[in-house]
């Protein structure tokens, strides 16, 4: 669309400068010129401007290609000699903006009659409607590309700013738990003691990160009929440190044994499992022998949060309590109080348990705005080109103002 915006702005000036040019494509006319050799000269003069532009194009490439990389967050490589077809098609590609850019003018100036331009003062230049057209083109070109630039930026506005259904901010997510083995519930209660500190848990997925997709059988059911939840194994107080909200029943309490073969599942898997009474319903495991094994009761509903991408619906999806200490995260709640402080705390008593592996970590809020880089990226390269739109667009307008301004500079010494 830009390309074509400098295209319309080249024929809009040359066509509004074939009126300067008048006289000598009417000299040439009287000496022999023929319609064909004008136009040809005309497109030749067109191309040569599209090749010039192509060096400085190639040259402006080289000049900003890493800033440009280092905006959409991706190496690219511009060598135009690297293959053999690349600057061919580069030529070619030039000759037929400028043939295409040319055209109309060409066509425009090789139509002159001798007599008309040397018995009359007419300006050629005075059939502006299809100049109007173009401008008008390149406005609605300009405005369309503006439009969709702000769409984009409202959207992801939109989804950073969107309830995602928990609280992701002052969340800390310590890398590496299984580090810690059977020590894991000592590390958590020493955590909770700090003044700063909410809550601890582990999980061996958050959201943000992979879920493995699990077959789930309903009481009831045939083995045969599988259906798939996004499954997490999750610890005591993962709802708090998540800041989960609960839509039915309770989360998994150290102080219900039976918690230990007990499933929450989220409004999306109620929904999708048709299940009237869910607190009432239980899951069940097959054995080697096909029939039924452990049966698993579901002990409560999550309020539906986004645990994966933005762009698809909230999937339905099931926590089992974890036994033990497998690898995934530790969540950590802070409270608003001094960040580096609790930080220098977090890795001291991480050190203190643990020797073997560094103290890593992540804050949730950032973890989860990076799914939105792509869109950010997009966002701003939209923004760039929406900028240089708008100047492409003034540029040809300033062009055609200052010709049409010294075009009637004596009617402006007459006023």
């Amino acid at each position: 669309l830009i390309l074509a915006m400098a295209a319309v702005n080249f024929t809009n000036l040359a066509s509004a400068r074939s009126s300067s040019r008048a006289r000598e494509v009417g000299l040439r006319k009287v000496v022999g010129s023929k319609r064909p050799q004008l136009i040809i000269q005309f497109l030749t003069e067109s191309v040569l401007l599209s090749l010039v532009a192509l060096v400085a194009a190639i040259a402006v490439v080289y000049l900003f290609l890493p800033a440009y990389m280092n905006m959409i967050q991706l190496e690219l490589e511009f060598d135009i000699f690297s293959r053999t077809w690349i600057l061919p098609l580069l030529l070619a590609f030039a000759v037929l903006v400028g043939i295409a850019a040319g055209s109309y003018p060409a066509f425009v100036l090789a139509s002159f009659k001798p007599a008309s331009v040397f018995n009359s003062e007419r300006s050629a230049a005075g059939k502006s409607r299809l100049r109007s057209i173009l401008i008008v083109l390149q406005f609605t070109v300009t405005i369309v590309i503006l439009i969709g630039t702000t769409i984009v930026n409202r959207q992801l506005n939109f989804m950073q700013n969107k309830d995602v259904g928990f609280d992701k901010e002052n969340l800390i997510m310590i890398k590496r738990s299984d580090a810690l083995d059977g020590r894991i519930d000592a590390f958590k209660e020493q955590l909770v003691q700090h003044a700063n500190i909410i809550s601890a848990a582990n999980a061996n997925s958050i959201p943000s990160y992979q879920y493995s997709d699990n077959a789930h059988w309903l009481e009831g059911w045939d083995f045969s009929e599988i259906f798939t939840l996004a499954t997490s194994r999750v610890s005591y107080d993962f709802d708090q440190a998540m800041g989960f909200e609960m839509a039915e029943g309770r989360f998994f309490s150290p102080d219900m044994p039976s918690d230990s073969f007990g499933v929450v599942i989220n409004e999306a898997a109620v929904k999708a499992l048709g299940l009237e009474d869910p607190l009432n319903s239980r899951f069940v495991e097959p054995d080697d022998n096909g029939g039924e094994s452990n049966f698993k009761s579901i002990i409560g509903v999550v309020k539906d949060h986004h645990f994966a991408s933005m762009y698809s619906e909230i999937a339905p999806m099931a926590m089992h309590f974890m036994p033990g200490n497998y690898e995934g995260v530790i969540a950590v709640r802070l409270g608003d109080g001094n960040e580096e402080e609790t930080l220098s705390y977090l890795r001291s008593t991480w050190e203190e348990f643990n020797s073997e592996y560094p103290f890593d970590y992540f804050w949730m809020d950032e973890q989860f705005g990076k799914m939105f880089d792509t869109e950010r990226r997009t966002g701003q390269i939209l923004l760039v080109f929406s900028f240089l739109s708008i100047f492409i667009t003034c540029l040809g307008l300033l062009g055609l103002i200052s010709f049409t301004t010294n075009q009637r500079t004596k009617e402006i010494g007459i006023r």
